[in-house]
């Protein structure tokens, strides 16, 4: 025999046997199993439906252990406290970010005041100072007077996507316990923008948005990947969130300049991706031009409403955005590569400082 006929001798039997099972069980069965001699085969023969009943549990699994995930953050996580002893008040959280007492809070938590009590996971307390407030954002930036602290790390929010479990960690009410929380990404970074949106070139407007709670209890404290690292701040108790690439751009700034600097460029814009442009006649996604500030570098370098910034230095800004790309810019020169109309022009700006 042939390969092909082997193959369709197997079908065959395949199928007659599944056919014949059926009309033994359904009809042949029946009629034997009504012999008296042979009513034992009445044991073969159901009429009720096939039942199948299955207990599964299922384990949702991120590849973390969320809760040694919370003992990490909760050892560079720590809690500020106003006025003097024993009336203080608990104002927030911090996060250390340097082994010798740095660390950052937000406006929301720090107000108008310059000095706090600190108090670590392990209970130890340090007068805490403000040093830096970023022009640009919520962040703060403080110091303690210890050395050898554990610090967090930092990774970049805008690779976060939706669906991405995020935790955060808040208040310590007694020593090694503080308050913990998670959710899902709802909206990415790069999802947050919309058409319709004017951004401004002045502040920090990026945003993701996550299911998670973040109550007043754990404003100024960290928002962590899976991985561990901080991606953002919860910046006040409605669910605000300073991004972790603004928040090390400030800290750099400070280490460097012993103050938060901040680019200026005077402008006001859409966010547009490939898509959006299109609709707006452009080839191209980028930022388009609003609004030129007076008094701004826009205003004195030639920049016009309805030009489209399509590259800084080179790096375009549909791939990031003019927000990340600006704030990573020294005080000075800035190329921008700018579509108005059909022209396609090179513009240098001389930044300022914020």
């Amino acid at each position: 025999m042939t390969k092909k006929q082997i193959i369709l001798f197997l079908l065959l039997a395949f199928f007659s046997g599944a056919f014949g099972s059926i009309l033994i069980g359904r009809f042949l069965v029946p009629y034997l199993a009504s012999f008296s001699s042979l009513t034992m085969l009445s044991k073969l023969q159901t009429n009720d439906p096939i039942v199948i009943n299955r207990k599964e549990e299922v384990y949702l699994n991120d590849g973390a252990n969320l809760i040694d995930l919370a003992k990490q953050a909760a050892n560079y996580t720590l809690n500020l406290y106003a006025g003097a002893a024993p009336s203080y008040k608990f104002v927030g959280n911090a996060i250390i970010v340097t082994s010798d007492g740095l660390i950052i809070s937000n406006k929301e938590v720090i107000g108008s005041q310059t000095e706090f009590t600190a108090i670590l996971n392990d209970g130890r307390n340090f007068k805490a100072l403000v040093r830096a407030t970023d022009p640009k954002s919520e962040l703060v930036v403080l110091s303690i007077d210890i050395k050898d602290l554990p610090i967090a790390q930092f990774a970049n929010a805008w690779d976060l996507q939706a669906g991405q479990r995020v935790i955060a960690i808040g208040k310590g009410g007694r020593e090694f316990v503080r308050q913990f929380t998670n959710g899902f990404i709802s909206r990415s970074v790069s999802a947050n923008t919309y058409m319709s949106k004017t951004y401004s070139s002045e502040i920090f407007e990026e945003n993701f948005e996550s299911s998670a709670i973040l109550s007043a209890d754990f404003s100024g404290g960290p928002i962590l990947s899976l991985q561990g690292k901080v991606v953002g701040m919860s910046a006040n108790g409605v669910g605000k969130i300073l991004i972790a690439e603004n928040l090390e751009s400030g800290l750099d700034s400070y280490l460097r300049l012993k103050k938060i600097i901040r680019p200026s460029l005077g402008i006001k814009y859409f966010a547009l991706s490939d898509s959006a442009a299109k609709l707006l006649g452009f080839d191209v996604g980028g930022a388009l031009v609003t609004e030129v500030l007076t008094g701004g570098p826009a205003k004195k370098f030639g920049i016009l409403v309805n030009d489209l910034i399509e590259q800084i230095d080179g790096q375009s800004v549909k791939d990031t955005s003019l927000e990340l790309i600006l704030n990573e810019r020294e005080i000075g020169d800035l190329k921008l590569s700018i579509i108005r109309g059909k022209e396609h022009l090179e513009l240098t700006v001389a930044l300022e400082e914020k």
